[in-house]
C-alpha cells in the first residue's frame, strides 16, 4: 500500500493521517479553486492516529508544524468542528502494510451504501487519460487549478484497489455520491475517462433541477403552474426571456438564486410573478425548520429537499441499471456509461426517469 512520507515523521501512523489530509485539501482546492480546512471524523481519527493516542499525535503534528487545527462553527447547530490544514507538502511515497490502514478502508467500505459500494466497483477500473495541456484548456487557462487537478488524477490513476475508496463519498445533506469523477472539469468528465479501457458517453437529465422541483410541488401541492409548465417547455428559455436575461445560463443562475437563495430575494419575487402557486410554497419552505435538515439556515431547506429527493430518484435508476448489467459512473442527475452500453443504457436511463418524474423527461448524450 502506498502513502505519503513525510520529512521528519516516523511514526506511520502520522504519516497516514497526514496523507489523509492533503489528499483531502488538493481535492477541495482543485474543485473550489480556493483551499478549505479538512474535516475528518473523530471515528477517522482515532482509527489512524490510535484509539488511546489520537489526542496526542495530533498535538505532536500541530506542535511540529505539519498541520494546523482551524475551529469553525457547526453549520448544524451543533457546537464547534475541528478542521485541518496541511502546511507542508514535501513528502515521499513510500509502501507500508499495517492492520490500521486495512482497517480504515474496510471501515470505509462497510460504511458505503448498497448502490455507492457497486459504483466504487466501477470506480476502480476507471482510468483518466489526459494530458497537463488538456487540463489547463479545460480549466480556461488556470495552471495553479490545472496542477493540483493534473496531480489528483496522477493519484488516483496510481492507486489500486481500495485506496480508491479516498475518492468516494456519501454526503449527511442531500444523500449525494461524490467522487473524483464529478469533482473533474466537464471536457474532461467527457472526453477522457475510461471504463474497463473503453471509452464512455454521458447521459444527462434535461433540466434536472426544475424537473425534481415540479415533481416534488406535485406531490407536495397537487396541480400546479410551474410543475405543468416545466413537463412541456424549456424553463431556463421562458425564464430568459420574461426577466430579460442575455443567455440561458443566466436564466439557469437566476432560477438557482430564486430557489436557493434567501426568502424575498429579487430573482425569487421575479420567479413567483411568473408562476404564482409557487408563493406561498417557497414563503412556508424558507420558514419553517424541515426535520432532518442538518443546516441551521432555514433557506437551506429547498436545496435540501432537492437534493434529498433527486437522491432517492437516482439512486433507485443506478440500482436498477447494474440490475441489468449496466456499469457506470454518476455526475448527480447523470450517468457515465461505456460507449458499448450506450443504446441500451439511454432507453433504460430515459424510461425510468419517466417512470419517477413524468412522462416526457428529455435526456442528451456528450
Amino acid at each position: 500500500m502506498e502513502y505519503y512520507k513525510f520529512n521528519g515523521v516516523q511514526c506511520e501512523r502520522k504519516n497516514f493521517f497526514l496523507t489523509k489530509v492533503l489528499q483531502i485539501w488538493r481535492a477541495y482546492k482543485s474543485a473550489y479553486e480556493t483551499p478549505t480546512p479538512v474535516f475528518i471524523s473523530i471515528e477517522d481519527r482515532r482509527g489512524i492516529l490510535g484509539e488511546g493516542l489520537h489526542e496526542k499525535r495530533l498535538t505532536e503534528l500541530i506542535r511540529d508544524g505539519y498541520i494546523e487545527r482551524v475551529t469553525e462553527n457547526n453549520i448544524y447547530g451543533r457546537g464547534a468542528v475541528h478542521k485541518f490544514v496541511p502546511l507542508i507538502t514535501t513528502y515521499t511515497k513510500s509502501k507500508s502494510k499495517n492492520n490500521f490502514m486495512e482497517n480504515y478502508y474496510a471501515r470505509k467500505t462497510k460504511s458505503l451504501s448498497p448502490v455507492a459500494k457497486k459504483i466504487f466497483m466501477t470506480l476502480k477500473k476507471t482510468q483518466i487519460e489526459v494530458t497537463k495541456q488538456e487540463v489547463v484548456d479545460a480549466v480556461k487557462g488556470d495552471r495553479d487549478r490545472a496542477e493540483l487537478i493534473y496531480n489528483e488524477i496522477q493519484e488516483f490513476n496510481s492507486h489500486k484497489g481500495n485506496q480508491k475508496l479516498d475518492y468516494i463519498s456519501e454526503d449527511d445533506f442531500g444523500n449525494r455520491l461524490h467522487t473524483i469523477i464529478t469533482r473533474l472539469p466537464k471536457s474532461i468528465r467527457r472526453n477522457n475517462l475510461k471504463i474497463r479501457g473503453e471509452g464512455t458517453v454521458e447521459i444527462d437529465l434535461v433540466q434536472s433541477q426544475p424537473e425534481i422541483l415540479g415533481k416534488l410541488l406535485q406531490q407536495e401541492i397537487g396541480n400546479n403552474l410551474f410543475s405543468s409548465f416545466v413537463a412541456s417547455n424549456d424553463i431556463y428559455l421562458y425564464i430568459e426571456s420574461k426577466m430579460k436575461l442575455k443567455c440561458r445560463r443566466e436564466a439557469k443562475k437566476a432560477f438557482y438564486v430564486a430557489m436557493f437563495g434567501k426568502l424575498g430575494n429579487r430573482r425569487e419575487k421575479q420567479l413567483i410573478k411568473l408562476f404564482p402557486d409557487l408563493g406561498d410554497w417557497i414563503d412556508r419552505t424558507k420558514s419553517n425548520r424541515i426535520k432532518g435538515n442538518p443546516s441551521k439556515e432555514l433557506h437551506s431547506n429547498i436545496a435540501y429537499l432537492l437534493q434529498r429527493k433527486e437522491s432517492f430518484i437516482f439512486r433507485m435508476i443506478w440500482g436498477k441499471m447494474y440490475k441489468d448489467r449496466i456499469p457506470l459512473l454518476t455526475v448527480h442527475d447523470s450517468i457515465i456509461v461505456r460507449e458499448s452500453d450506450l443504446h441500451k443504457a439511454v432507453h433504460k436511463f430515459t424510461r425510468l426517469l419517466s417512470l419517477h418524474i413524468h412522462s416526457n423527461v428529455s435526456t442528451t448524450v456528450n
